[in-house]
């Protein structure tokens, strides 16, 4: 194999050869070291076996394939591998050293080489224990790095949740004194109403037009009488068992044109309590947005009815007595007329 190169310059031929032979050669024991490097540092039995079955790279003092029993597997193996067709082999044999072996050989058709490697089964379970040693090492720096972790995430998440709750507590604490002055707030307005409700003779009460229910204040409830226990009997019902007769039909109208024309009832009528007096109550209401229940309100308005009554009673008396005086005033002038013409 050669080259030749023209130099012009100095009208030169160059020209450089090698014999092929010498060449592959060359190649065939770079390729050789080359592997063989590769098992050492791997630690890796590697073989190369040529054509003529001489061994070119083998850690053995084998020679040649028929320095070994022709019946020992691996020559037959080889043999079988070299005759066929088939690229590569798998097999299990006992060695010369006596200990069992798995090798491995694959042909290299370019060199016309058969290379293999092989590993002991002794070596492959010492090596297994290595690599479960190793394994459990590992697991076990993994399960240590792994607690540690988790202790240092648990203590974080536990002072996260102390500083949580006592934020939480805080924030608690504080709407829990919110409600609280609200309560008492309410409370107050409560007892402010019922105290307002107490003075004016006034209550008031709601009708649930679904369930037909009656909800009655404190002060309606004393006004008509009725003690709280009874709240199961509220209702106008029970408020006819002591209306005057004439006024149940006329609030009935009033209540229900309210529900079914949403106009305002106002009504006057009149209950009779259990000492037999009569109490003037002045009723007022009106239908919710949502039409589903009417609220108003209750107030014993006796006192002012009773003075508004004996006003008209004072102010008939004064006209019947106006009228006498003036019928005896008349009586007197036609007295006094009848006696005038006697006299002259």
């Amino acid at each position: 194999l050669g080259i030749v190169k023209e130099f012009k310059p100095y009208n030169f031929i160059i020209t450089t050869a090698e014999f092929e032979e010498d060449f592959e050669n060359k190649v065939k024991n770079e390729t050789i070291e080359y592997i063989k490097d590769i098992g050492d540092a791997e630690k890796d039995f590697i073989f190369i076996i040529d054509k003529d079955a001489n061994f070119l790279l083998t850690r053995t003092k084998l020679v040649n394939v028929s320095d070994i029993e022709k019946e020992n597997i691996f020559v037959k193996s080889y043999k079988e591998l070299k005759n066929s067709n088939d690229k590569d082999k798998y097999f299990q044999y006992e060695h010369i050293s006596k200990s069992e072996k798995i090798s491995y050989l694959r042909k290299v058709e370019i060199y016309d080489w058969i290379i293999g490697t092989g590993f002991n089964l002794d070596n492959l379970s010492l090596k297994i224990k290595e690599k479960q040693k190793e394994l459990e090492k590992d697991y076990d720096e993994h399960m240590y790095v792994a607690i540690i972790i988790a202790t240092s995430m648990t203590f974080l998440f536990l002072i996260s949740s102390m500083l949580v709750s006592r934020l939480l507590q805080k924030k608690f604490l504080l709407h829990k004194k919110d409600l609280e002055k609200q309560i008492i707030e309410n409370k107050k307005q409560k007892e402010t109403l019922i105290r307002a409700q107490e003075v004016a003779h006034i209550g008031d009460w709601k009708l649930d037009l679904q369930t037909n229910e009656v909800f009655w204040s404190d002060e309606i409830i004393r006004i008509f009488g009725f003690e709280k226990k009874d709240k199961n009997m509220f209702g106008f019902e029970l408020l006819k068992k002591i209306m005057v007769p004439e006024d149940i039909s006329p609030l009935e109208e009033s209540l229900n044109n309210c529900i079914n024309k949403n106009v305002e009832h106002k009504f006057i009528y009149r209950i009779k309590t259990a000492n037999n007096d009569i109490r003037w109550i002045d009723c007022r209401g009106r239908l919710e947005k949502d039409k589903l229940s009417v609220i108003g309100t209750a107030q014993d308005v006796t006192d002012n009815k009773n003075l508004e009554i004996e006003k008209q009673q004072k102010d008939e008396l004064l006209y019947q007595q106006s009228k006498m005086a003036a019928m005896g005033e008349m009586i007197g002038n036609i007295a006094h007329q009848w006696r005038q013409p006697l006299s002259t």
